[in-house]
Formats: C-alpha cells, sequence, structure tokens
C-alpha cells in the first residue's frame, strides 16, 4: 500500500515535470515569436498578416508617383495663363496710352 501510494507520487511527479518543460518550451517559443515580430519593418509585418489572413485590407496599393511629366505640364500650363494675362495687360496699356494721346492730341488742336 505505502510502496503503490509513493510510486503513484513518483509518476505524478514526473508528469508534473513534463508538463512543466512543455509550457516552458512554449513559453519559449512565444517568447522568441514575439521578438521577432518586435523587430520586423512594418511592411514585413503587413506581408506577414496577409499570408495569415489577420489583415485584410490593411496592405494598400502603394501611391502611383507623380511622373516628371506631370510637373513639367503643370508649369507649362501656369506659364500659358500667366503669359496670356501678361498679353491682356498689354492690350489694355496700349489701348489707354492711345486713349491718352488721342486725348492729348485734341488738347492741343
Amino acid at each position: 500500500m505505502l510502496l503503490q501510494e509513493i510510486t503513484e507520487r513518483e509518476e505524478l511527479v514526473e508528469e508534473n515535470k513534463k508538463n512543466d518543460s512543455k509550457k516552458k518550451e512554449l513559453e519559449r517559443l512565444t517568447a522568441t515569436q514575439m521578438r521577432q515580430r518586435a523587430m520586423e519593418t512594418f511592411s514585413k509585418t503587413n506581408k506577414r498578416k496577409n499570408k495569415e489572413g489577420e489583415g485584410e485590407g490593411l496592405v494598400k496599393d502603394k501611391r502611383k508617383r507623380r511622373s516628371e511629366s506631370d510637373a513639367f505640364k503643370f508649369v507649362k500650363e501656369k506659364f500659358e495663363r500667366e503669359l496670356a494675362l501678361r498679353e491682356k495687360e498689354i492690350e489694355v496699356n496700349k489701348k489707354e496710352q492711345e486713349a491718352k494721346s488721342s486725348q492729348f492730341e485734341a488738347i492741343f488742336q
């Protein structure tokens, strides 16, 4: 009877040791995974989440960079608007000069 209790206790202790070692191994694995995740860059995290299916919609399409032609197109359009405005101002100034000169000539005649 006493021998049987001792063997049962020894078996329980061995089983507890196995469970503890499994728990420690699991904790160690999760800790290494956490460290790896902490060291990931943002893009790697998004890629990993998409592979796992967790973060659907997190990764957006990369923004399309504007090409140089867009910038040149903008500058060209701006230049054309300014040029048209200058031409109108020149015409207005010519008309004012003509009006003043005709008034001046009318006064002296």
